[in-house]
Formats: structure tokens, sequence, C-alpha cells
């Protein structure tokens, strides 16, 4: 999957990349500024791999399909929910007619990330 500007004309889709002048080798989740790049491809992954269904609101990894990186500063692991991997779980929420993403685990407080 891509995940894309849900207004026209706001950017491209989501891809890694260095923010500011910081060019070292950590990498950010960054927009692409080219309207017609989708940036990378990525899974995403229910609390319940077994069910191998991603339904809004429920808990989610999301993993982005790249070949190789040394570091990325979202790091996290996948699955394993528990006090240690809070940090690392999303949900997928319906908006107007579209869907955004908000940083969320069932014990704490959504945090929109658009």
């Amino acid at each position: 999957y891509y995940i894309l500007a849900a207004i026209c004309g706001r950017g491209g889709g989501l891809t890694l990349g260095s923010r500011g002048n910081n060019k070292t080798f950590l990498l950010h989740v960054v927009q692409e500024q080219n309207i017609l790049k989708y940036g990378l491809p990525m899974t995403f992954s229910p609390i319940n791999p077994k069910k191998g269904i991603v339904r809004e609101s429920t808990d989610l990894n999301i993993k982005f399909e790249v070949a190789k990186i040394r570091f990325v500063t979202t790091g996290g692991v996948k699955g394993n929910p528990g006090p240690q991997t809070t940090r690392n779980w999303f949900m997928i929420e319906k908006f107007y007619s579209d869907y955004k993403l908000v940083f969320y685990h069932s014990h704490y407080k959504k945090k929109d990330l658009s």
C-alpha cells in the first residue's frame, strides 16, 4: 500500500529521508514534495496477524518495504503488543470520505499524525 495526501496538491506519498540539513544515516518518515511521487510501499500488520485483516480503529504496525536501511529513527518491533512497544502502534480511522493515521494504543491517548 501507499499512503498519499487526502487533499490533491498537498504533496506526494510517504517515504524515508533526512530532515533539514541532517544528512546522516538516520532516516525519518517524510512526505514527498512532488505530488506525482507515491513514496515507498508499506505493509499494515494487525495486532492479531492470524486474522489477516486491518480494520478501522484497531491497533496495527506499519512497515516500509525497502531493500535495506542501516537505521530508521522510527525503529520499533513488529508485533509484540506490550508496554515496551506502545510507540510502534497506529490506527487507521475514517476522516470524512478519506482515512487518516493516528498514533494510538488502546491504553493511551490518541494523537493525529495529519
